[in-house]
């Protein structure tokens, strides 16, 4: 399992290209490749999954029947709403008008390392989605990470 972690700013170059920092390039050509399928995340972001976890993704969504709705939502989110390219040497990708339109990117984001993927978010949006939803307690961390048996 890859280890993207860490967060880095980003800026669009005139054609909307994205250059992927290198921490994480460096991983996904070591683990996976420059293969990369782009989707819409479920928070106004897009997720950049490595294309072999996309199939795998995939092949576990085909396990379930085509009528049950549940796993309909997600098949379609995850491959009507796709997008598979490549990264160059340098790193860099398009990001199509679509994908920004849908998570408010016009020129500058954020992009996180989520473990086995990274996410594309608008400044404004990660700000609002996630920072603002990481302020807890330690005793809400506490409850929540023992819901989660999580043992840290």
């Amino acid at each position: 399992m890859s280890n993207l972690i860490g967060n880095f700013q980003f800026l669009l170059d005139q054609k909307s290209r994205l250059i992927i920092p290198s921490v994480f390039r460096n991983i996904l050509l070591e683990d996976y490749s420059n293969k990369i399928v782009l989707v819409k995340g479920i928070r106004k972001n897009i997720q950049v999954l490595p294309e072999k976890l996309h199939r795998n993704i995939i092949a576990e969504l085909s396990k379930f029947p085509s009528y049950d709705e549940d796993a309909e939502v997600f098949r379609r989110i995850y491959t009507t709403y796709a997008f598979e390219t490549e990264f160059d040497k340098q790193g860099r990708f398009v990001l199509r008008q679509d994908l920004k339109d849908y998570a408010g990117i016009r020129s500058e984001g954020i992009i996180t390392g989520i473990g086995d993927r990274m996410e594309l978010w608008a400044k404004d949006v990660y700000a609002e989605e996630v920072e603002s939803r990481l302020r807890f307690s330690a005793e809400e961390l506490i409850r929540k990470a023992q819901k989660l048996n999580l043992k840290l």
